[in-house]
């Protein structure tokens, strides 16, 4: 899935790509140490959620519907958001 920020909430990218990554940590992701813009969260039963940031777009991939559907519940909650839907290719 792929998630679009609607209104920019800060004035800058690089703040923009700080508040996003500050939202991310706050819905109790953690960060990768190789690459800065993965997020992950594993949770019982093997279930994993990643987050890739990107500036106010978000790329969102989880082993159920059921975490995309909570996380964008969650992230609605700090921000508006826009769904765009599921990713069909990923370079």
């Amino acid at each position: 899935m792929y998630v679009n920020f609607a209104r920019p909430y800060m004035a800058s990218s690089r703040a923009a790509a700080n508040g996003t990554k500050h939202l991310v940590h706050k819905l109790g992701f953690i960060q990768r140490d190789v690459d800065q813009a993965i997020f992950f969260k594993r949770m019982a039963h093997e279930k994993l959620i990643v987050v890739m940031v990107h500036v106010d777009n978000c790329t969102i991939a989880s082993s159920t519907y059921e975490l995309l559907v909570d996380l964008k519940v969650r992230m609605r909650e700090y921000v508006e958001i826009t769904d765009l839907g599921d990713l069909h290719w990923f370079l």
